[in-house]
């Protein structure tokens, strides 16, 4: 049964760089905890719940500013996790960077389940303290003054990999599995979503994730590549239909940040890139209104009483209320790429439908996320990547061990070419 234990052995070794005169040089450094957690919310759960089963003799700290999501993780852990943990959990304020500090001096690698705004904090603190870092980004701004430290990662020997979570994430990685072998590449089309097994008119959707990473995703623009070139296009513009078994007729729509980096990794090898979220019909239509009437807006409004009002939070507040996540829900992903491989067409197609785990009661959301990023970090700690620097998960993430891996959690990947 699962015990949680203070770490007090030591954990992997991990590089330190040491100023010399004239060369730096690697020493070797014990650190006590393998993998520190910053946040104890949904997605903390899953990273911790696979984590436990692939690497459980790594020492596991977790750190979040409430002590109810501290509680409730550890009620988590006693009733899903079977194997006896090093785990200690922090009650502290993440946003104060310098108060987690002296755990990362300590930590192999840290994994942030952190509002995407500290991201680039905690960049820079990690790498200070010699610690690897992965994330579930989800912002592309936030993303690109990441990629700004890859020279002070790569003099620290600390390798940092942004936006590990679904999409992206998965995405990014299951992508260059599926163009792999391809001699010309015509065009990319990714779509993913999280959606209720049970929806409810007229938005048929629930909150899988935080309002303001969705609300996020409405707003800003999204980078996609139109005859080779680099575009922006308007978010929950470009709406399609496509049928999905088990689901049927559905929508998919341009939203920011699903294509993170791909864009800039595949310009001049593909014609056309996409990335679009898969929702029930008609979802886009009324996002789209309430966009329109400036409730996405992070400008202040004056209220007739002179309160200062931001109704992008009001929105978020809103949405947390009306669209809880209180029902099963399902991930739906499908990449496709066609081209030629070796002169003849080809189309690959790569699909995953994941649902709600009656078991370990973990969301899909909260499966194809957290667990592509604990399955990074581990990677990362166990030395099987071990290149230097801020990194795009696509180019080091090896893509057929990452599939074996999923598969091995759980989730059902299929990849088929045919002929076109």
């Amino acid at each position: 049964m699962f015990s949680p234990r203070i770490c007090r052995r030591a954990g992997e070794k991990v590089a330190k760089v040491v100023k010399g005169k004239r060369k730096s040089k690697i020493v070797e450094n014990k650190r006590k905890i393998k993998y520190l957690i910053l946040g104890a919310g949904r997605m903390a759960k899953g990273i911790l719940y696979y984590l436990s089963l692939n690497d459980p003799e790594g020492c596991f700290h977790i750190v979040d500013r409430q002590q109810m999501a501290i509680d409730d993780m550890l009620k988590f852990a006693g009733q899903n996790i079977r194997k006896k943990l090093n785990l200690k959990c922090s009650c502290d304020d993440i946003r104060k960077i310098s108060r987690i500090k002296s755990l990362m001096c300590d930590s192999v690698v840290a994994i942030s389940c952190a509002h995407y705004e500290l991201n680039t904090a905690l960049t820079e603190t990690a790498i200070s303290c010699g610690c690897n870092l992965v994330d579930l980004g989800g912002n592309p701004q936030v993303v690109h003054k990441q990629f700004k430290f890859d020279f002070k990662a790569r003099k620290s020997a600390v390798t940092v990999i942004p936006d590990t979570g679904l999409a992206p994430g998965m995405t990014n990685i299951l992508t260059f599995r599926a163009i792999e072998g391809f001699t010309k590449l015509d065009s990319v089309k990714i779509r993913v979503g999280g959606v209720p097994v049970n929806p409810i008119p007229p938005l048929n959707y629930m909150l899988v994730f935080s309002p303001e990473g969705l609300i996020n995703e409405y707003v800003e623009d999204a980078l996609v590549i139109r005859d080779g070139k680099i575009c922006r296009v308007e978010s929950l513009s470009d709406v399609e239909s496509i049928f999905i078994k088990g689901f049927g007729k559905m929508e998919a729509f341009n939203t920011s940040g699903g294509s993170s980096t791909l864009v800039e990794t595949l310009k001049g090898k593909v014609k056309n890139l996409d990335y679009k979220t898969i929702r029930y019909p008609g979802h886009s239509f009324i996002m789209n209104g309430i966009k329109q009437i400036g409730l996405m807006n992070s400008e202040f409004i004056t209220g007739e009483d002179g309160e200062k009002i931001n109704p992008r939070k009001v929105l978020g507040l809103l949405l947390e209320k009306y669209l809880p996540f209180k029902d099963e829900d399902a991930v739906i992903l499908k990449i496709t790429v066609e081209g030629e491989i070796e002169g003849k067409r080809r189309k690959r197609i790569v699909t995953l439908i994941d649902r709600f785990d009656r078991n370990s009661k973990l969301s899909a959301m909260t499966r194809c996320t957290s667990f592509p990023s604990a399955c990074i970090a581990m990677m990362i700690a166990n030395g099987k990547i071990s290149k230097r620097g801020v990194q795009k998960q696509e180019l080091v993430v090896p893509s057929r061990d990452f599939v074996k891996m999923m598969r091995k959690a759980g989730l059902s990947i299929n990849l088929r070419t045919v002929s076109v």
